[in-house]
């Protein structure tokens, strides 16, 4: 029974994922680093909301300009 629990205590993993910390950084919060790019990553979304609601505006201007165009009736037609 000895030797089973020296067996188990002996066993190691291999697929652990490991994280490096610079231990001047760590404590501070994020590293200056990080933080340009987080405020990078803000202005990809920024960008592509702004984007995004100019194609929405656009999209609804037309659709208003076309609810709004007159529209042709049969009846009105002259080619019977």
């Amino acid at each position: 029974m000895g030797d089973e629990d020296e067996t188990c205590s002996m066993t190691t993993t291999t697929d652990t994922d490991t994280t490096l910390v610079d231990p001047a950084n760590f404590g501070d919060g994020l590293g200056s680093w990080e933080v340009e790019e987080l405020r990078q990553e803000i202005d990809r979304f920024r960008e592509k909301c702004d984007k995004l609601e100019k194609e929405k505006s656009e999209i609804l201007s037309r659709r208003v300009s076309s609810l709004e165009a007159p529209r042709i009736q049969v009846s009105d037609c002259k080619w019977k």
